[in-house]
């Protein structure tokens, strides 16, 4: 018996089910959590694949039940968590683990805000410029921010996506250069 990881299930429960819960009732998403993990039992910590097995289906059945009457909060947060992966400032890991996230102080934060929205909207440029040599890189980035950006997962994701965005931003810059016109050419030569 094995499993590969039980993150993005437990994060569906504890962070996700009991924020949505939360707001249904008008309660602390904190003391949700809790009532959440002494109800199912933690997922770090069981003996025997049964209890596993168990423990599993009880957290998701808990995160079908409190998550699928409210598919608007699941779609926003989806694309916030993309924003967040593509234009954020790194907080994407520490916002699944906060009941509360609150907007950092850093004064950093708006400048590689600012940045990264450059990047992205170079990289898209440059993707449109590239036409089919496009492809590998745009897959890529695109599988990144698609299993990046959902609310299970974190902005470790981001790492991979930098190099696909920062080939695709320098043909978005090249092809915002014009080349030079053939009399000037001409008058060099």
């Amino acid at each position: 018996h094995w499993f590969f990881s039980t993150a993005p299930t437990y994060n569906l429960v504890d962070c996700w089910s009991s924020s949505v819960e939360a707001r249904r009732t008008g309660t602390d998403p904190e003391a949700v959590q809790q009532r959440y993990l002494a109800e199912l039992g933690d997922l770090e910590f069981y003996d025997g694949a049964q209890l596993f097995d168990h423990r599993m289906e009880a957290y998701r059945h808990t995160a079908r039940e409190v998550l699928r009457p409210a598919p608007l909060s699941v779609a926003r947060e989806a694309v916030v968590g993309w924003a967040k992966l593509l234009l954020g400032p790194g907080q994407r890991t520490l916002d699944l683990w906060l009941r509360n996230p609150q907007r950092g102080g850093r004064w950093w934060a708006i400048p590689y805000g600012l940045a990264l929205a450059a990047q992205v909207v170079l990289g898209i440029w440059g993707a449109m410029r590239l036409g089919r040599a496009v492809v590998l890189p745009a897959a890529l980035v695109a599988y990144f921010v698609a299993t990046g950006g959902f609310p299970t997962t974190s902005s470790r994701f981001r790492y991979p996506i930098v190099p696909e965005l920062a080939i695709l931003a320098v043909a978005g810059v090249v092809g915002t250069a014009r080349p030079p016109s053939a009399e000037a050419t001409e008058r060099r030569s």
